[in-house]
């Protein structure tokens, strides 16, 4: 598992944060730093710089005498990033269909085929990268490099929830038919409606992702307590 040394803080960087967000280590989780160092065959210094860097974001949480942990979101937590997700999203969604990229569209069509062909497959994890992959494509469509990377770091976090929304037994279906919907307003260049869709449809997998928060933290509440943001 050795990490080669060319951009050795941003491939340690980026190494933990996808372990964090694909849930190998799940909300609640004690991050090893020690454990990390052995693993990633680097030095305790890119460790903590990527653990620092994560706790910036929001993914991590060091906790005095008990260490770093990641965070198991409040509904607070979940409210204001799926908030703020919302307003960027439709933000790009605009700016998208302001300016009807031909290219920018293809690459958004494209995710949609493969979400729509992974739910047909039954594949989870194809979904969920397709997913991303149509929300990274409206916003680079934008071309509004500030919302871009705000709307990098936010994502990040709703990913380390684990898009609960998806595991609920409408929601992939809904995805795809509210994904399809957004995509056609911008590609009509119909920003008051791509902006609208978009929002709405942030708003619905948060109530959704809300409720999978809240049945987890009863469940919680039960057992040992974990870090919450």
């Amino acid at each position: 598992m050795n990490i080669a040394h060319d951009n050795l803080r941003e491939k340690v960087y980026q190494r933990l944060k996808e372990l964090i967000v694909n849930e190998f280590y799940p909300p609640g989780s004690r991050i090893n730093v020690e454990k990390l160092t052995r693993e990633f065959g680097v030095s305790r210094t890119p460790i903590w710089e990527a653990v620092q860097k994560l706790i910036q974001e929001g993914l991590l949480k060091n906790v005095p005498r008990r260490g770093v942990f990641v965070l198991a979101h409040s509904p607070e937590r979940v409210e204001e990033i799926y908030s703020l997700w919302e307003v960027l999203e439709g933000l790009v969604s605009r700016c998208a269909a302001e300016r009807r990229d031909d290219s920018a569209l293809l690459r958004i069509h494209k995710a949609l085929d493969r979400q729509a062909r992974c739910l047909e497959q039954h594949d989870l994890d194809g979904c969920i990268q397709a997913i991303s992959d149509f929300h990274q494509g409206i916003a680079a469509a934008s071309n509004h490099g500030q919302a871009i990377v705000l709307l990098e770091s936010v994502i990040s976090q709703s990913r380390a929830l684990g898009f609960r929304s998806i595991y609920f037994p409408d929601r992939p279906v809904k995805d795809v038919e509210e994904h399809v919907a957004i995509f056609r307003a911008i590609e009509a260049g119909d920003s008051d409606l791509a902006e609208d869709l978009a929002r709405e449809h942030i708003r619905t997998v948060k109530e959704k992702v809300l409720e999978s928060v809240r049945l987890e933290l009863e469940g919680a509440g039960k057992r040992e307590s974990v870090p919450t943001s």
